[in-house]
């Protein structure tokens, strides 16, 4: 559903407020392009219903353990792009946890 960015932060709010600040975080995802993004700029909202889990979750989940999660994450996402000893490693990887025999 479109909403505005104002209305993301209040619904991330609704769990543990103030621990994630949308429009601090367009601005460093867009400050390249010297974008603005303003609290009434219209977005797209999927799964409403989880952004006040995600603040929860921010707020109740050691900083060591997020800092971890996002840079596998990282890792995960740029794999394929790497070399094939990476790609070869991230194959045998997701067969072990998901029985994928290929990429795509």
């Amino acid at each position: 559903e479109k909403r505005d960015v104002a209305y993301l932060q209040s619904i991330t709010d609704n769990g543990v407020a103030g621990q994630f600040d949308w429009l601090t975080f367009f601005a460093a995802l867009f400050q390249e392009n010297e974008v603005v993004v303003e609290s009434t700029e219209p977005i797209y909202i999927y799964g409403e219903k989880y952004y006040p889990d995600f603040s929860t979750l921010l707020a109740t989940t050691d900083a060591r353990t997020l800092s971890n999660y996002i840079g596998w994450r990282f890792v995960m996402e740029t794999s394929l792009a790497t070399t094939y000893a990476m790609r070869n490693a991230t194959l045998k990887f997701d067969n072990s946890m998901y029985g994928t025999t290929s990429f795509g």
